[in-house]
């Protein structure tokens, strides 16, 4: 599991069985090189050297709360991402959540002003890629109310169904709520995704919508609305769906075609979305969906290789 510790500049971090998990000599490194690197990135008045960008990256998606009080940060130490969390005003750290031999910090977002929610990595192997087996961890800046939200060790401990869950919308507006795809963890083909309206401080569900098909991926709308879906069947031809609320069906958009198609979010007036599409193995293009004339309109594709990454402002905003 993570190892939940709050620690001060010159503090030995610990694990809840008082073993150490970093040295004092460490610990100490580490909130220097923190303090330099977030004075930095606040300041923006040191110089940077070619060392600095052809290092591997120790510091990494760094993120501000809502309410401009509290940083938090992903730092490799040792090869394993622990999750920092630090006052803006003093660079004080308030709460280092750290990694293990098996579980690490993967992703993670700000979901109200004192809580974030973590997808949880497992690492199987020195040489291997680290697993997300769909499990949500959820801690305050403080390191309060640390808990397993959702995932198959979710329940104290207890081997739960294999279920995993996977960060939808945050629900700006929703200080307690956020939505996740629910998928079932097993080789029955027809099991079917579902979006969970989940708790991030005790991990209660509320179903709100089913995927029309097997192997599908949800895109929320700005109002937190699952609304589009992409799927592919068994003969590997992707499929489009979307509705128009909540409570209607699914309806299928354009034809199946051969290719793969990654929703990537909606527009600010919610009738077109974007997403990234590749047919017949082509560079996969950037593309606008008008939800009303379903018309396609390319953005931008280039003839060599597939964009390399989305710079996103939130879960799900380009």
């Amino acid at each position: 599991m993570l190892r939940l510790n709050k620690c001060t500049l010159n503090q030995k971090i610990t694990n809840h069985s008082g073993l150490s998990v970093f040295t004092k000599k460490r610990s100490s490194l580490l909130s220097n090189t923190l303090l330099f690197i977030f004075s930095f990135v606040i300041t923006a008045t040191n110089a940077a050297s070619i060392e600095d960008f052809s290092r591997h990256n120790q510091y990494h998606n760094i993120k501000i709360s809502p309410d401009g009080k509290h940083l938090a940060a992903l730092v490799n130490e040792d090869g394993l991402n622990n999750l920092v969390f630090l006052e803006t005003k003093t660079n004080k750290i308030t709460f280092v959540l750290n990694a293990n031999k098996t579980t690490q910090a993967g992703n993670y977002y700000w979901v109200n002003n004192e809580r974030v929610i973590v997808q949880v990595q497992q690492l199987r192997g020195s040489l291997e890629k680290p697993s997300d087996y769909g499990e949500l961890y959820a801690v305050n800046y403080d390191g309060r109310k640390g808990k397993m939200i959702f995932g198959y060790r979710s329940k104290d401990g207890i081997i739960m169904s294999a279920s995993g869950g996977y960060l939808l919308d945050i629900l700006p507006e929703d200080e307690k709520y956020v939505l996740i795809q629910k998928q079932t963890m097993s080789r029955n083909k027809k099991a079917l995704a579902k979006v969970v309206k989940l708790n991030i401080y005790n991990g209660k569900e509320k179903f709100i919508k089913s995927a029309p098909v097997p192997y599908s991926q949800f895109l929320t709308d700005n109002y937190g609305v699952p609304r589009f879906v992409a799927s592919i069947d068994d003969d590997f031809q992707t499929k489009l769906f979307y509705s128009n609320n909540v409570g209607d069906k699914w309806q299928t958009f354009g034809d199946e075609f051969s290719g793969t198609f990654t929703p990537i979010s909606f527009s600010s007036d919610n009738k077109s979305i974007y997403a990234l599409k590749s047919v017949n193995g082509d560079p996969s293009g950037l593309y606008e969906y008008n939800l009303v004339t379903k018309e396609e309109t390319l953005i931008f594709k280039s003839k060599l290789a597939d964009p390399t990454e989305l710079v996103k402002s939130d879960l799900n905003e380009v």
